[in-house]
């Protein structure tokens, strides 16, 4: 970014009365190939924590934060700095029902939230917002992103909530989706020794037939016969 333009981009944006157009051209210069970078050189990073915590209408603030919340890039300078309570306290404790379900959508969508979450061992609030929202379309990005990251699962695990997770993913009304999200969970080592140590293999294979449909019995079964660390306990279990 040219010297002096980063400036002159922002007193624009900032000069818009309105403040949800100024608002979503905010969240969306943010986005702006070179502007966070030019934000972390100058460290002030921080303003765009502040400015979420400053903008006076609920639907401007939504809207901001929504943008913010689906950066990858965005999400990890401001966890270093520090910010990810405050972060996560403008998504969870959004007084307007439809509003904190619009941006909990989005930032548990964001696998930079969802892994810190993970190491910090604090995934019940996800939970409770995946089990709290029942459209199917926004609440399912993000139980695809519990099954892709090793550590999440093995929380969920180590905290007692896998079998609320599979729930929750047996759920899937579309055939496909719904195998996908049981497999990734299904096939982690983690979750198959989960079941071999309360000897519960039963219960293993039920959540397996839930995806009962042939073709996707097909796509599955590949999955766990090149795969010796799930098939050494199934064999132990007699399965």
């Amino acid at each position: 970014m040219e010297a002096g333009q980063y400036e002159a981009l922002e007193n624009l944006v900032l000069s818009i009365q309105d403040p949800l157009q100024q608002a979503l051209l905010f969240g969306d210069f943010l986005q702006t190939e070179g502007v966070v970078q030019e934000l972390i050189e100058r460290k002030q990073e921080s303003k765009l924590l502040e400015y979420a915590q400053q903008v006076p209408a609920p639907d401007a603030k939504r809207e901001y934060l929504r943008r913010l919340f689906r950066s990858p890039s965005i999400a990890r300078r401001l966890i270093d700095l520090g910010h990810f309570p405050a972060l996560f306290a403008l998504a969870d404790q959004e007084a307007d029902s439809a509003s904190r379900t619009v941006l909990g959508s989005a930032f548990f969508a964001n696998p930079v939230f969802v892994r810190q979450l993970a190491e910090r061992r604090e995934l019940a609030p996800l939970v409770r917002f995946v089990q709290q929202n029942g459209v199917a379309d926004s609440r399912r990005p993000i139980l695809e992103l519990l099954g892709k990251d090793a550590t999440t699962v093995h929380v969920l695990v180590e905290a007692g909530q896998i079998e609320a997770i599979l729930a929750l993913c047996g759920q899937e009304k579309k055939g496909g989706a719904r195998a996908s999200l049981l497999v990734d969970l299904l096939r982690s080592p983690r979750v198959v020794q989960y079941f071999a140590d309360r000897n519960q293999w039963d219960s293993y294979l039920d959540w397996l037939r839930r995806a009962q449909d042939a073709d996707e019995q097909r796509r599955i079964l590949p999955d766990f016969t090149v795969r010796p660390e799930t098939l050494v306990p199934l064999a132990a279990g007699g399965r």
